[in-house]
């Protein structure tokens, strides 16, 4: 099985639509891909979200009126007399009866109906947001690596012959990418730069830092063009195209980005301290 079926089929999973053998090959895969694990991770969480939204949904709250109306009539029917002994009374008294249960069942009928249907339509939507969401989150994740090597890496001497310059700003990144890193990491920690960057035209606040003596790059999507549907303070890491990526929602909601070749409990680290700092989001 690879990533994209294991992509196609992730949905059917958690509806339990598998077939026996499919789901062997579909934990087969789970077992060696860590980033399908990671995917799938992910997929839950944002699953159980959704259903928590839908099920305070106010299409789908019961009207309060009706509910007590339902209450005092079954703790009526439970408190008078056995139903077989109603025969025993005259026809005049057993038709009214049969007709209110008839009606309180038409009614319960009807709003099961109800719901249901707007469950489905819900489920449905929230199913659609929740492939947006990933492919989205997918599609930046590529687009953040790809400006990392073309732009942190490739120009990487221009940035280091700028470090010691003067900018636009320099100071702001200072202060809220590069004092929280240094605070919450050992090791040496240097701005290169910071600057408005695209790639495949998708744009980007860029951060290039050097740690050690390895390159990291710090992204913000300022265009909150992610639904997102995460904590701030859940940090996702995996790895893409040799690089380790973590990302997480900064207290604004932005997307905030961690894009390297360090080991993954490094970047991890990188991204948890910017995540902890009260500075996580730059003040424009």
């Amino acid at each position: 099985m690879t990533c994209k079926e294991f992509k196609e089929i992730l949905d059917s999973y958690f509806c339990d639509e598998l077939l026996v053998e499919t789901n062997h090959k579909f934990f087969s895969h789970l077992e060696q891909c860590t980033h399908c694990r990671v995917e799938m991770r992910a997929h839950r969480e944002i699953r159980k979200r959704i259903k928590a939204v839908v099920l305070k949904s106010p299409q789908l709250q019961i009207d309060p009126q009706f509910e007590r109306q339902l209450r005092s009539r079954l703790k009526e029917t439970a408190l008078s007399k056995p139903f077989w002994r109603r025969f025993s009374q005259p026809s005049g008294y057993l038709m009214p009866a049969l007709a209110a249960s008839v009606l309180v069942l038409l009614i319960g009928i009807g709003l099961f109906a109800f719901r249901g249907t707007a469950l489905n339509v819900l489920i449905a939507d929230s199913m659609f947001t929740n492939r947006t969401f990933l492919s989205t989150i997918a599609d930046l994740t590529f687009k953040a690596v790809g400006d990392h090597k073309d732009c942190a890496l490739e120009k990487l001497q221009i940035w280091e012959s700028l470090s010691s310059t003067n900018y636009p700003d320099k100071a702001k990144f200072e202060q809220v990418v590069l004092r929280p890193i240094r605070n919450g990491m050992a090791g040496d920690i240097k701005l290169l730069h910071a600057h408005k960057c695209a790639f495949e035209g998708k744009e980007f606040t860029h951060v290039v830092l050097k740690y050690n003596a390895e390159i990291v790059s710090v992204f913000f999507d300022d265009s909150n063009s992610v639904p997102l549907l995460v904590e701030s303070d859940s940090i996702v890491s995996e790895s893409r195209a040799g690089m380790q990526v973590a990302r997480f929602a900064d207290r604004q909601g932005d997307l905030v980005l961690v894009v390297s070749d360090l080991s993954e409990a490094e970047n991890l680290a990188i991204a948890r301290a910017l995540s902890d700092s009260d500075n996580s989001k730059r003040k424009s």
